[in-house]
């Protein structure tokens, strides 16, 4: 099984992730709300999706937000994660 790094993302998608992280544990995490992504920004959050590293969520008073996923918060914190695009094992 192959392995995500965190390597093996390009500079843009570090920096959402940054981006994305509010310094909440996951389940209390707002991330980053919907009307301030960019839109240059609006296909690397669905590439992020894709990796199912990022999540969009429809919260509190219908507010859509992006967060980290907990794979996108292991990648985070380890370096790198098991399974490849589309993998449902981590």
């Amino acid at each position: 099984m192959s392995k995500l790094r965190l390597t093996d993302l390009l500079i843009d998608g570090l920096r959402m992730m940054i981006r994305l992280d509010d310094g909440m544990p996951h389940g209390d995490s707002v991330g980053l709300p919907a009307d301030e992504v960019r839109p240059h920004e609006v296909a690397l959050l669905k590439r992020l999706m894709e990796l199912r590293l990022a999540e969009k969520v429809v919260g509190w008073q219908d507010q859509t937000t992006y967060r980290l996923t907990e794979r996108g918060r292991k990648l985070r914190d380890d370096g790198q994660v098991s399974g490849a695009e589309g993998d449902a094992d981590d």
